[in-house]
């Protein structure tokens, strides 16, 4: 479930979030706390799409932890990080088949769950991604898996 399509002004706020730390977003966020409530109103926690210690280190923040930490504050669900995400390669310039090659790879479960646990992502676009971490926090025993994200891309 996306809030907005990918395009601006969503999408600059992302970029500005992500790159720059610009709060923007997160003002955004707050302003449109009400879909997120009715949203989530069916799940036990949200989890945060991991980011890997590489951008952690140049970004100097986890923005989609930031994202899920200010919904979980909006919703009063807990938040859970049980997934992890290593290795350095962007999958920004790749097509589906490649993301979901690296994404088997990148993405592993580091703790256990359970219940409805509500997935968020900042931008979903080819969903290798977030269904990789799905079949993690399944595994990880999650009940059940709903992906949120703030926008969704045009399908390649």
């Amino acid at each position: 479930m996306a809030l907005s399509a990918y395009r601006p002004p969503i999408s600059t706020l992302i970029q500005r979030f992500k790159y720059e730390q610009n709060p923007i977003l997160l003002s955004w966020i707050w302003q449109n706390r009400q879909w997120f409530i009715e949203a989530l109103q069916e799940c036990d926690a949200i989890a945060p799409v991991p980011t890997d210690d590489c951008t952690l280190k140049s970004r100097q923040h986890d923005h989609c932890y930031r994202i899920a930490h200010l919904i979980s504050v909006i919703t009063d669900k807990p938040l859970v990080c049980v997934l992890a995400r290593s290795g350095e390669q962007r999958l920004t310039t790749l097509n589906r088949r490649q993301r979901r090659s690296i994404v088997k790879k990148q993405y592993q479960k580091t703790g256990y769950t359970s219940g409805r646990i509500c997935l968020i992502d900042d931008v979903v676009t080819t969903g290798a991604t977030v269904a990789r971490c799905t079949e993690l926090l399944l595994a990880a025993g999650a009940d059940s898996v709903n992906v949120v994200c703030l926008c969704r891309t045009p399908s390649r």
